[in-house]
């Protein structure tokens, strides 16, 4: 987000701020980002029935974590780090294509062809997921839940020198090129007030 010629890395950090050599800090402000432009904002979106909204945050958080920190399929993510999804794997996979899949590229839950499964949103049932005939219903408070819980639990787990690698990797030369060019531009500005 640019605020006043200000880039900023998460609600809290500008880039300027990363520190790429203090691992504890890098994942404070990568909590700071995800918390604050993804599971908050799904949070907002739940408050106000916006369930598909709500959906979609949750899958590009679990986007992250499986297919670039984890390099996991994201439906086998699903499968292994959903509480809710670890005793069937298809039907985590199915979620995936289904929701994500559907949400991301289509605007909609999409049917799946081999299983004519289709799909939706729904606080009406206190389950996590209730798959009958062929349909997919999907609690989105208790999805925002389990992505929350499993965010927390990957932040603090051993896969924390790929999440930092990750950060360095995807955000290091970030911050170096919004930095750069601010310091370019404040240089002839500089210049430009002297009248050199």
């Amino acid at each position: 987000m640019r605020l006043e010629d200000v880039v900023y890395f998460s609600p809290e950090f500008k880039f300027s701020d990363l520190d790429f050599t203090n691992e504890e800090f890098l994942i404070r402000a990568f909590r700071d980002r995800i918390e604050g432009y993804y599971l908050k904002a799904a949070e907002d979106a739940l408050a106000h029935d916006h369930f598909f909204a709500c959906g979609l945050l949750c899958c590009s958080v679990i986007d992250l974590l499986a297919d670039k920190v984890s390099g996991l399929p994201p439906g086998l993510w699903v499968h292994q780090n959903i509480e809710r999804f670890k005793t069937d794997k298809k039907l985590a996979i199915d979620f995936w294509i289904c929701f994500r899949h559907g949400l991301s590229h289509e605007g909609r839950v999409k049917n799946l062809k081999k299983s004519v499964r289709s799909g939706q949103f729904s606080c009406d049932f206190d389950q996590f997921v209730v798959a009958e005939d062929n349909m997919i219903v999907v609690n989105p408070r208790l999805l925002l839940q389990e992505t929350r819980s499993a965010f927390d639990r990957f932040c603090s787990s051993d896969q924390k020198s790929s999440l930092v690698a990750l950060l360095r990797r995807y955000f290091q030369p970030e911050a170096i090129s919004i930095t750069s060019s601010r310091v370019k531009r404040e240089a002839k500005e500089k210049v430009a007030s002297h009248g050199v």
